[in-house]
C-alpha cells in the first residue's frame, strides 16, 4: 500500500498564489481631475468604475472591498480609502449596473502643489480576484496668481444639460460625489468610454484670468483631440467676456463645449486637450494647459 504524499505547507500557499494570479482582473477605470473652490481651496475628486460582471453574485447580492488614496512625491498616502462595502440592489438597480457599470467617488483635499499619483484597488473577498488602477494628477498652484486649469470633465452631451446649471456649455468642472458604491449615473464621466456618434460634452474652469481695472476678460480657448499621437482635430475660439463677466467667481471661469464623434472616427484611445491664453497677462504666465483621455468603442 503507498504512502500517502502530504504537500508542504509553502507549496500549498504558492499554489494559491498563482491561482489568484491567474484569475481574471477586476476591470476598473479611474478618472481623477484637479479641483479648485474659495472656500475649500485645491483637491483631486476621483471617481473609479468598476465592471459589476467581474464580481461574484448571489440573488443580487455581492461584496467588494475598495482601497485608494492619492500619493506625494515623496510617497505619502493623502485622505486613504480602505472599506468593503455590501452591495445589495433591487433588480432595477441591478440590471442599471450590469448595463453601465458601478461608481465610488472619493475626495481628496490637496494643500500644497505638485505632482501627485491617485491609486486605487478593487477586490472580490469571494473569489480573490482584484483589479488595480491610478493616475497622475498635477496640482497647480494658484495662490501665486498665475493661469490655471481644473481637470477637465468628459460626459454624454445629453446628460450634461441635465448636470450643469449653464446652458449650451458642458459638463459641470466638478465631478460628482458619490461616497458608496452605486450604479453609474455620471453620464460617463466616470469611465470615459463612448459610443461612435456621440455628442460628448466637455467641462473645465479657467483659474485666474486676469480683470484687472474692470476689463473684461480676453481668453483664447484652443481644442484639440489626438489618436494614435496624430491630431485628428483642432479649433480655437474666444470666451464670451459678456458670460465671464456675470459669472458667479470671476476667477473660476466655467468653460467647455461640445463636440461629435464621427462615426468613421477610429476606435481606441483619444486624447482631448485644451490651451487657454490670457491676453490681458504677462506672456510668461498667460498661458496654462489640460488634458483628459478617452476611449470610443468599438
Amino acid at each position: 500500500m503507498g504512502k500517502l504524499k502530504h504537500t508542504p505547507p509553502f507549496a500549498l500557499l504558492f499554489a494559491l498564489v498563482i491561482a489568484f494570479a491567474q484569475s481574471p482582473p477586476i476591470h476598473l477605470r479611474l478618472t481623477a481631475v484637479f479641483s479648485n473652490l474659495p472656500e475649500n481651496g485645491s483637491s483631486i475628486n476621483a471617481l473609479l468604475s468598476i465592471d459589476p460582471t467581474d464580481l461574484k453574485w448571489s440573488s443580487q447580492k455581492a461584496l467588494i472591498h475598495i482601497a485608494g488614496a492619492a500619493y506625494d512625491k515623496n510617497g505619502v498616502a493623502l485622505a486613504p480609502v480602505d472599506s468593503t462595502f455590501t452591495l445589495q440592489w433591487n433588480t432595477q438597480d441591478y440590471d442599471e449596473a450590469v448595463k453601465g457599470g458601478i461608481v465610488f467617488g472619493f475626495h481628496v483635499a490637496i494643500a500644497k502643489p505638485g505632482a501627485y499619483t491617485v491609486r486605487a484597488t478593487v477586490s472580490d473577498p469571494a473569489t480573490g480576484r482584484t483589479g488595480s488602477a491610478d493616475q497622475h494628477v498635477e496640482v497647480p498652484d494658484v495662490e501665486s496668481g498665475r493661469l490655471a486649469l481644473s481637470g477637465i470633465v468628459l460626459q454624454e452631451a445629453t446628460y450634461a444639460a441635465l448636470y450643469t446649471l449653464v446652458p449650451f456649455t458642458a459638463a459641470n468642472a466638478d465631478l460628482p460625489q458619490v461616497p458608496a458604491p452605486r450604479p453609474d449615473a455620471t453620464g460617463g464621466a466616470a469611465r470615459r468610454s463612448f459610443r461612435r456618434g456621440t455628442l460628448l460634452a466637455y467641462g473645465f474652469k479657467i483659474i485666474n484670468a486676469k480683470n484687472d481695472a474692470g476689463q473684461l476678460p480676453e481668453l483664447e480657448v484652443e481644442t484639440s483631440m489626438f489618436h494614435d499621437g496624430e491630431q485628428v482635430l483642432t479649433g480655437k475660439t474666444m470666451l464670451d467676456p459678456v458670460g465671464a463677466q456675470g459669472a458667479p467667481d470671476p476667477q473660476r471661469l466655467m468653460t467647455g463645449g461640445r463636440l461629435v464623434l464621427g462615426r468613421d472616427m477610429k476606435p481606441g484611445e483619444y486624447v482631448l486637450r485644451v490651451v487657454v491664453t490670457d491676453k490681458l497677462a504677462k506672456s510668461e504666465f498667460g498661458v496654462a494647459t489640460q488634458s483628459m483621455d478617452f476611449e470610443i468603442e468599438p
